[in-house]
């Protein structure tokens, strides 16, 4: 369904026009022998609303003028119209299925000197033709920007972690069970207007690093363990994850409670707020080792989501806001920030 035509050589966007309007430009259409162009082969159309009540376009059958436009999937329709209407809210034109020379994007955003290209790939697209295709966006001064809802595994590190590429900015979109189109970045959802609007807005920045949050609420929780050689019951413990600016789990260089670790660094700092409060004074951090058979525990009794402890279980759960002293973990992602803190 294109939603752009020119009306005697003036562009117009057919999601401008409510009901009544999009009636009166019929009406004058008719009327004055008026005629709408289509850009994407120059023939004439004329205007029509959907069952949904969608006012678009549609070309005038005519077996003589080939083109190439392929009907687009109402998941593909309604992410386009969200990204005009962010652009919009945000002083940018928007232009739909707009082609120059050898590229072509769902959406068109021009402010002053700068422009993006938004494209919206609900079937399948080779890495390849990606990257192809942002090279001609790229030549013209372009910047893309890729919604993908099947990434290719070239981005993919695993089947639900997205790789992160700075002159390639993609991210993952799907249809949730409201019908609306959902942008998927890092651990948050949200729609894909209110995405557009972040980035057109610097809410979203490329970083080569995770950076811990200087403030984070961190939860050790302590239950009893018995010793795998005799049997004898210990107080072991596991923790929530640390979190980074953008709200991305870090993932430790090494899961160890052994001194000197980035595990047991983070953890001595957590006990000493602990014992600071006053709320357990004796609490200490250290290898795990029976008292009654001197067996040294394995390091994933400390460690969360390795062991099948029953809630019900759990003898103390300490739960801090706790500053973290800057924490930085080597990974390229897109990390968002309503207040400028973000990763590095």
């Amino acid at each position: 369904m294109p939603l752009r035509a020119f009306l005697n050589n003036e562009e117009i966007l057919s999601i401008d026009y409510n009901s009544q309007e999009w009636s009166d430009l019929k009406f004058k259409i008719k009327n004055e022998n008026s005629s709408i162009t289509l850009p994407c082969c120059k023939q004439t159309g004329f205007l029509r609303t959907s069952s949904k009540g969608l006012n678009h376009f549609v070309h005038y059958k005519n077996k003589s003028i080939i083109c190439d436009w392929q009907n687009e999937t109402p998941q593909h329709l309604k992410s386009k119209i969200e990204i005009i209407k962010a652009c919009k809210k945000n002083g940018w034109q928007a232009i739909p299925e707009f082609s120059q020379n050898d590229w072509r994007a769902d959406v068109l955003a021009i402010k002053k000197s700068a422009k993006i290209a938004f494209e919206v790939q609900w079937s399948k697209q080779t890495f390849e033709e990606t990257r192809l295709r942002q090279e001609n966006f790229k030549k013209d001064g372009v910047k893309g920007c890729w919604f993908f809802r099947i990434f290719p595994t070239e981005f993919m590190f695993d089947n639900t972690v997205t790789k992160a590429f700075k002159d390639l900015p993609i991210f993952k979109i799907f249809e949730n069970q409201q019908g609306e189109i959902i942008v998927s970045l890092n651990s948050t959802e949200k729609g894909i207007f209110e995405f557009v609007d972040d980035l057109l807005n610097r809410r979203l920045k490329y970083c080569e690093h995770l950076r811990s949050n200087p403030e984070n609420e961190f939860e050790i929780s302590f239950y009893e363990r018995e010793c795998p050689n005799c049997k004898e019951k210990h107080l072991s413990y596991f923790t929530s994850e640390i979190r980074s600016c953008c709200g991305n789990i870090i993932p430790f260089a090494q899961f160890s409670n052994k001194k000197g670790s980035d595990f047991y660094q983070i953890l001595e700092h957590s006990f000493y707020e602990i014992r600071q409060s006053g709320e357990n004074k004796f609490l200490k951090l250290g290898v795990l080792r029976c008292d009654n058979c001197k067996t040294e525990f394995d390091d994933t009794y400390t460690i969360s989501k390795q062991i099948p402890v029953n809630v019900q279980e759990l003898k103390i759960i300490y739960k801090k806001k706790v500053k973290i002293d800057k924490y930085i973990k080597d990974q390229k992602h897109w990390c968002f920030s309503t207040n400028g803190n973000f990763c590095e």
